[in-house]
């Protein structure tokens, strides 16, 4: 097997930069996990410091759009987003 199928075959979604009005920027995109698409959004981690071994960057799940079709059951991050 050829490495480009291998890594098809493993592909397990995508993700998109996106910057907010003020330039601040983050990642929305989306995981498939056990066939469903599970939408994601990733800010910096604002509260990292060099040196720790803590996340460069939070993920979170992105209901804007399930929340429009009231079909969420995932809890509204209620943070200001974080640039990356």
């Amino acid at each position: 097997m050829s490495d480009t199928n291998d890594w098809k075959e493993r592909e397990a979604g995508a993700f998109w930069s996106r910057e907010k009005n003020g330039g601040e920027k983050y990642l929305t995109g989306y995981v498939e996990v056990n066939g469903e698409r599970v939408q994601l959004v990733a800010f910096r981690n604002k509260f990292k410091q060099d040196g720790e071994n803590t996340p460069d960057l939070r993920v979170y799940l992105d209901n804007r759009d399930t929340e429009a079709s009231n079909s969420s059951s995932a809890k509204k991050v209620q943070e200001d987003p974080l640039p990356i």
